[in-house]
């Protein structure tokens, strides 16, 4: 019951802070220039959420920055000279940008949709404040859980797990766990009154013993 209790407590707030690092990461760290990545693994993100009426991509780009933010941009329309490395924003027409935050995994997605001509924004899983702040919530499942389970070990890590080394240390040296005064034969600390561990006892004779009397 105890452990339950405990999981009930450091999970929650390992899901929060997992949250709380990535929405920060997507909120305040800059990425770096959009390079080149014409692969098929970013015209899959444009086709998973660009509107049917729209053209195919160009040209594909991503931009990671050192820690917390990830993020993709495919684009369709005219492009200046075809350089690997180019600046946000370029004049195109249409753009599917999504991005991904978290660490060590990246946990929160978001996709923000972009008709530069028609005026089109179709936003997906992202609060869109303006162009240097924006934050994806739409959560990415088996890597939020190992995230927060991770933060939620590193939370009683820090909080009990000096008291847990304590409470080892005490049992080994044979003294009360609670108090830290050696442990007799008595069955409650003597100190504290505290009930103690059997197992954690030093081995000797009960008091009740007696050693065998030799015949006359």
């Amino acid at each position: 019951m105890k452990r339950l209790l405990t999981a009930g407590i450091f999970l929650p707030a390992g899901t929060v802070v997992s949250l709380a690092v990535a929405l920060f990461g997507a909120a305040f760290e800059k990425p770096g220039p959009f390079e080149l990545d014409p692969t098929t693994r970013m015209h899959a993100v444009w086709s998973r959420f660009a509107p049917a009426d729209w053209p195919e991509a160009n040209y594909g780009f991503r931009s990671e920055a050192k820690t917390w933010d990830f993020r993709e941009a495919v684009f369709s329309g005219d492009m200046p000279a075809a350089d690997e490395r180019v600046t946000w924003p370029v004049p195109v027409q249409l753009v599917v940008t999504r991005w991904r935050a978290g660490w060590p995994l990246r946990t929160v997605v978001g996709v923000k949709v972009e008709g530069m001509t028609g005026g089109r924004l179709i936003s997906t899983h992202t609060l869109w404040l303006s162009d240097d702040f924006i934050l994806p919530y739409g959560p990415i499942w088996h890597a939020f859980i190992l995230n927060a389970v991770l933060y939620a070990t590193l939370l009683w890590l820090l909080t009990r797990g000096p008291f847990a080394l304590r409470r080892l240390i005490r049992m080994k040296r044979g003294l009360c766990v609670k108090c830290g005064y050696p442990m007799g034969k008595s069955p409650v600390c003597t100190e504290c009154g505290k009930t103690l561990l059997t197992a954690a006892r030093p081995a000797g004779r009960s008091c009740s013993s007696t050693a065998p009397v030799r015949g006359r």
